[in-house]
């Protein structure tokens, strides 16, 4: 399976329920922080990672939220590759406590490759993915994630 940089992009179900370009940004940077760190996972690093540093430099993810991702990345363990059915494909927006939620439908294929390469599991799957944004200044910041198992075994719909 080829290392795919920049797997998930919009959902094709519930972009109608964004409601300006701020919103729009909010979701963008869920996408680009789920590519951000399928680049981590499949190369063991999170170093040389523009669309990564973007986010940080831009402040668009909390410090502690970016701690916890670049601490979970060991160098040298070996890699997770998802493969191209990996998407998102669904999104609902609610507000809870004057903070965005956007929830998406998280489907992945993905091989385990030891720290030599060689594959040593796969496997698919289908979660929830619902992320929180307090409105900072003039831009949504990600302050919390919470992923919640649809199927541990299947790639199916959500039905948000």
């Amino acid at each position: 399976m080829p290392i795919l940089a920049g797997v998930f992009n919009y959902p094709e179900i519930g972009l109608d329920q964004i409601e300006n370009d701020l919103e729009a940004e909010a979701l963008w940077t869920a996408i680009e922080l789920n590519n951000a760190t399928a680049q981590m996972l499949a190369t063991g690093s999170i170093d040389d990672l523009p669309i990564y540093d973007n986010l940080k430099e831009r402040g668009l993810v909390v410090p502690g939220m970016a701690a916890a991702l670049e601490a979970s990345i060991q160098s040298g363990s070996g890699s997770t590759i998802l493969g191209p059915e990996s998407g998102f494909t669904e999104v609902t927006r609610t507000v809870v406590d004057n903070q965005l939620v956007l929830t998406l439908c998280f489907q992945t294929s993905y091989e385990i490759r030891d720290a030599a390469g060689v594959e040593t599991g796969r496997g698919q799957g289908t979660s929830t993915r619902q992320y929180t944004f307090d409105a900072t200044g003039s831009k949504f910041q990600v302050v919390g994630l919470n992923q919640t198992p649809v199927n541990a075994e299947e790639i199916v719909p959500c039905d948000l």
